[in-house]
């Protein structure tokens, strides 16, 4: 089934009343991607499919289930699922109306997608009953971290996968205010760069959020009985080759990587980045390990 990026009249008004809506837990602000809704909207689905292209190569062989995506959002990357795995069940779980109007307009005639008002706190499925999770720019926004990614594992079957990206706290820059900062030092120091920045009228919306990192969700998920893979190093080697170009939000970190590989220092830095976990994100793979399966 290939999604088209027409939107009918219903998915249109969604949108428009979603992209009007300041007071959310998603984004400080709402912006297109493109000069008009269809153009936002196609970029986004594209997007999507390379997300889920890598995330099939992650998962491998086999039946596929149910997915399931927490913090679904607009439901794009679960229209981007059902396309791939068209034999599976996609499940969207979001706490946002104004978000889950949107996903269920844009899915409205595919049967194998639904679309719940819930949050990843407390997922209404049993365990070990989710083949895939997708968890992608989510877990900074949830009220109660580990628990989060305590549901995420309980539903998680047997050979399943969790795919987890968001922001990595290390990183010296917020990408929600898009200022530059470090979050380690406390909400009060973002606080004050935003304000330096000419941001302090979003510093509203600091206050919700986790400011996770790389190292802090690995140990997490590791204690939660999961083998855990760091993709991290692997998307920076990526781009240094000129493999990324043509994704978007990676031309100026390509850019400085190719220029730094061509003077012979891209290895060493990346190795410097890799080993003090500077990533810019966090990109993680979780794998039920064998001595949880055993467990269960």
């Amino acid at each position: 089934m290939v999604v088209m990026c027409q939107l009918t009249e219903k998915a249109h008004q969604a949108w428009v009343q979603f992209m009007d809506q300041s007071n959310n837990r998603g984004h400080a602000t709402r912006d297109l991607s493109g000069p008009t809704l269809v153009t936002h909207v196609a970029a986004c689905l594209a997007s999507a499919r390379l997300s889920v292209a890598r995330i099939a190569t992650r998962r491998g062989h086999g039946e596929c289930r149910r997915i399931l995506g927490v913090g679904c959002s607009t439901g794009i990357n679960c229209l981007a699922l059902a396309e791939r795995f068209p034999k599976a069940e996609i499940i969207g779980i979001e706490p946002e109306g104004a978000a889950l109007s949107v996903a269920q307009a844009m899915a409205a005639e595919n049967p194998a997608i639904t679309f719940i008002q819930g949050v990843g706190e407390r997922l209404p499925l049993g365990n070990a009953s989710v083949d895939i999770v997708v968890c992608h720019t989510v877990i900074e926004h949830v009220s109660d971290v580990h628990q989060c990614l305590s549901e995420m594992v309980r539903v998680l079957a047997h050979g399943g996968i969790l795919s987890l990206e968001a922001p990595n706290y290390r990183f010296p820059r917020e990408p929600h205010l898009g200022i530059w900062c470090f979050p380690s030092l406390g909400k009060s120091f973002v606080r004050l760069c935003a304000k330096l920045q000419g941001k302090e009228d979003q510093n509203w919306f600091l206050d919700h959020l986790q400011f996770v990192t790389t190292g802090q969700v690995t140990h997490a998920l590791r204690q939660l009985g999961c083998d855990v893979t760091d993709e991290s190093r692997s998307k920076l080697l990526l781009l240094a080759s000129g493999a990324l170009d043509a994704e978007p939000g990676n031309a100026q970190a390509g850019k400085w990587l190719k220029l730094l590989s061509k003077l012979g220092l891209g290895h060493v830095v990346i190795k410097a980045i890799s080993t003090f976990k500077l990533y810019p994100s966090m990109l993680l793979t979780a794998r039920p390990s064998s001595s949880r399966d055993r467990a269960t």
